[in-house]
């Protein structure tokens, strides 16, 4: 009974095959878990590094089309509306530079949107 518990012992299966003890089962379990929680690491680690590559110019695009719109909203737009007001009033030189300036931040950040799109994509996807 003692060595049945530890596991020591072989018992034969009706069949004429031996059965390997319990403990040795949950070992190889245990190794099996460890060898494909190492090899899963391994894969996110090389896409999440593969992706990252790709997605680098999409997190650039985006990040210059926070900076610009920021800008834009800030500072740039009062010189150019000065500006265009003497040709065309400053009732319509507000709106177009706002219309402007949005314009380039929305096409900067559907660039960005869809680089990164693109880099979480499969490479044989892309």
């Amino acid at each position: 009974m003692q060595a049945e518990q530890t596991g020591q012992a072989e018992r034969p299966l009706a069949d004429g095959d031996v059965r390997p003890p319990l403990t040795a089962l949950m070992r190889q379990l245990g190794l099996d878990a460890q060898a494909f929680v190492k090899a899963e690491a391994v894969f996110i680690k090389e896409r999440a590094g593969e992706g990252w590559s790709h997605a680098m110019p999409g997190v650039v695009a985006i990040g210059i089309a926070v900076a610009l719109l920021f800008g834009a909203f800030i500072a740039f737009p009062l010189g150019v509306m000065l500006i265009l007001a003497d040709y065309v009033g400053i009732a319509l030189s507000v709106p177009i530079v706002m219309v402007v300036t949005t314009l380039i931040g929305y096409v900067l950040f559907k660039f960005g949107q869809r680089r990164l799109k693109a880099a979480l994509k499969l490479p044989e996807d892309r």
